[in-house]
């Protein structure tokens, strides 16, 4: 990315709160699993991500907002899908 892309770039349209949050669930998946253990991952572990994003999902439909690790079911499908995102990528 450009430095004028950069500074183009609107993050203040950003919720500080979530990405916040985000930033914690990434923390405790660090410590349980080790710091950017998914980085080096295929599509199986993307169809683990995937299977984990539907769990915090039905969590969510039954009514459970908060996970173990004291952030939102939200937080935690965005960190998946973040790392699927990034994974994905990897793959072109």
């Amino acid at each position: 990315m450009t430095n004028q892309k950069i500074h183009d770039t609107k993050y203040n349209l950003l919720v500080q709160d979530f990405i916040t949050a985000m930033q914690k669930v990434m923390e405790f998946g660090a410590e349980k699993h080790g710091a950017w253990d998914w980085k080096e991952r295929d599509n199986t572990y993307i169809n683990d991500r995937m299977r984990a994003i539907l769990s915090h999902y039905s969590k969510i439909v039954a009514g459970e907002w908060v996970d173990e690790s004291g952030q939102t079911h939200l937080a935690h499908i965005a960190a998946n899908a973040m790392i699927i995102d990034e994974l994905a990528k990897q793959q072109k």
